[in-house]
């Protein structure tokens, strides 16, 4: 998890209630959840609002601080990022060397091209067009200068609201990154 805005973690009760009734018939295994300080507190609530059955889940939480650390096979690395309070980006490498980062929403900052930096695929948020630009969010220009700044090898542009659509968010990050770049879509798979 990235922070704890609703439109970031909703998959997650719909994941954990599968993962529940899977358990019924067989042993349930271990279910690892990663996010930024404040994620024991915020999945207590959680457990609140959801009854019983979340109780009965074998989960770890595990609270990532600015900076590194393995998990399994990989090198997560985080930094904060400007959305609300807590909220980080990823980079993620795999014992190949394949790197991916994830920005999570956020407003222009440094720490996006840091963690980014040389980054096989970079999924960066691109929610708003410059005229709608608030607080928290990047605009498809703001990510692919990300991107270009990074020299990251592709893009893919995500968080897209229905406003962005029409405009072309891949035409406008085209004029500020050379590189590939994919608009996200639901079940779409990438190979890096």
């Amino acid at each position: 998890l990235s922070h704890f805005h609703v439109d970031h973690f909703a998959d997650l009760i719909p994941l954990l209630w599968t993962h529940w009734l899977f358990a019924l018939k067989s042993p349930q295994p271990l279910v690892n959840v990663y996010g930024p300080a404040g994620l024991r507190d915020w999945f207590k609530q959680l457990r609140n609002v959801h009854l019983e059955w979340v109780k009965d889940l074998d989960i770890t939480l595990h609270e990532l601080e600015q900076g590194k650390k393995e998990v399994d096979n990989y090198l997560v690395e985080t930094l904060p990022t400007i959305h609300i309070e807590n909220s980080i980006c990823y980079r993620i490498t795999d014992q190949h060397g394949k790197s991916l980062f994830y920005s999570g929403d956020s407003t222009w900052n440094d720490n996006l091209a840091i963690l980014a930096r040389s980054c096989d695929l970079a999924i960066i948020e691109a929610s708003v067009l410059p005229e709608d630009q608030s607080e928290g969010h990047l605009t498809p220009q703001q990510a692919a200068q990300v991107a270009a700044i990074a020299e990251v090898k592709t893009l893919v542009l995500t968080h897209l609201y229905p406003q962005v659509w029409p405009a072309g968010p891949s035409k406008i990050a085209a004029a500020y990154f050379g590189g590939k770049i994919i608009e996200a879509e639901d079940n779409m798979v990438i190979n890096i």
